[in-house]
């Protein structure tokens, strides 16, 4: 017959194996920042440390099957690189995988876009298209019977 002491900690044990936390996706990849690369224009993002969470431990960030223009700093949870002309692409698969110090793994897979169209900018910023008033204008809005706020 077992002692009350072994057989404490040997529930102990086994709880704790059953109850020990996974990693899990907390900020997936995807939802960070619109994940498109452009031709010939130097590519860097940095991945939040919430992207996959574990509430036992740090996970610990590595990937698979990138793109050979495309390298992962998991000490900095950066992705860096330019893609070339060759690397146009709608979708890119790659995996990022995750490590909690139990050794848990979680693996998602996300994409990569890589265009050859130039990216978005700004034609007219705000300030120059401000500037460009030559007074201040009055806007007078009736708030109720006997209110107006002048803007």
């Amino acid at each position: 017959m077992m002692s009350k002491t072994r057989s404490a900690c040997l529930l102990l044990a086994l709880l704790t194996s059953i109850t020990s936390a996974t990693p899990t996706v907390g900020w997936p990849f995807d939802e960070q920042l619109p994940d498109v690369a452009r031709v010939g224009e130097s590519y860097s993002f940095t991945i939040s440390s919430e992207t996959y969470q574990d509430s036992d431990s740090d996970v610990q960030y590595s990937t698979s099957n990138l793109p050979s223009w495309l390298k992962f700093d998991s000490s900095s949870l950066t992705f860096s690189g330019t893609p070339e002309t060759s690397d146009v692409t709608d979708s890119q698969d790659f995996q990022l995988i995750g490590k909690d110090s139990s050794g848990n793994i979680l693996n998602e897979t996300y994409s990569i876009v890589v265009s050859s169209n130039p990216g978005p900018y700004v034609k007219d910023p705000v300030s120059s298209q401000l500037s460009s008033l030559d007074s201040p204008t009055e806007h007078h809005y009736q708030l109720g019977v006997s209110s107006t706020l002048i803007v």
